[in-house]
């Protein structure tokens, strides 16, 4: 099944261009240097928040590229069905429940009592971003 024969309740097909592709990923791009700066002044909640919002906007990247976008009112979960859907087999095994985990963090990060984030967690995240990055550059050439 491809992106042109599947609409659902979590995404919808759309016309695309190359040039929205490539502003997602440079949106994900600017995003994560804004996390990496956020980490070195020790603000792990909101670097760790701005890093899953890169890895957000490079997933919306793979989705234009595949003619489909988010639709309903939950577009992180409907990122993650489309990676799961189209991409499983190309991330690592553990990514979507690691990338899951990481939403609910962030969500608690932004609407809860905040500092929740360690150091670690941070760093980790800021490192999948990165290298989630890397692939979705390489599956859209």
């Amino acid at each position: 099944m491809n992106s042109e024969e599947k609409s659902n309740k979590y995404w919808s097909k759309i016309v695309t261009t190359e040039n929205l592709v490539k502003e997602y990923i440079a949106k994900a791009k600017e995003d994560l240097k804004a996390s990496e700066v956020l980490f070195k002044s020790k603000d792990y909640d909101w670097s760790f928040s701005i890093s899953y919002n890169a890895i957000l906007q490079a997933s919306r990247a793979l989705m234009a590229h595949n003619k489909v976008r988010s639709k309903g009112p939950s577009h992180h979960i409907s990122i993650l069905k489309f990676l799961q859907e189209f991409y499983k087999d190309k991330l690592e095994e553990d990514f979507l429940f690691i990338l899951d985990k990481f939403r609910k963090k962030r969500h608690l990060a932004v609407y809860g009592i905040g500092e929740i984030v360690s150091e670690q967690e941070c760093k980790f995240c800021m490192n999948l971003c990165k290298e989630f990055l890397l692939k979705v550059e390489g599956f859209v050439k």
